[in-house]
């Protein structure tokens, strides 16, 4: 299965490493910058992101979309079986 622990650590790495080493950070930080100049810690961009990363997939439940369409569950019939794992 996709969704797992394994995919959220990946999600999560992958996310702090286009902050840190890619520049995302500071990029993010510049673009939120307000018009009177004040611009946001990346710390709190980095934050932010990360916590997003780390919870993208929260109810998930471990299994894949077509999984979910052909054993019936009820997010697939509730989303006439377009992606129930992304409603």
């Amino acid at each position: 299965s996709y969704h797992n622990r394994a995919h959220a650590a990946s999600v999560l790495h992958q996310m702090h490493m286009l902050l840190t080493q890619g520049g995302l950070a500071s990029t993010c930080a510049l673009a939120c910058s307000g018009a009177d100049g004040d611009n946001p810690n990346e710390q709190l961009v980095t934050l932010g992101c990360l916590v997003a990363a780390a919870v993208h997939d929260f109810e998930h439940l471990g299994v894949d979309n077509g999984f979910l369409v052909k054993t019936l569950d009820t997010r697939a019939v509730r989303h006439n079986d377009q992606q129930p794992n992304e409603q």
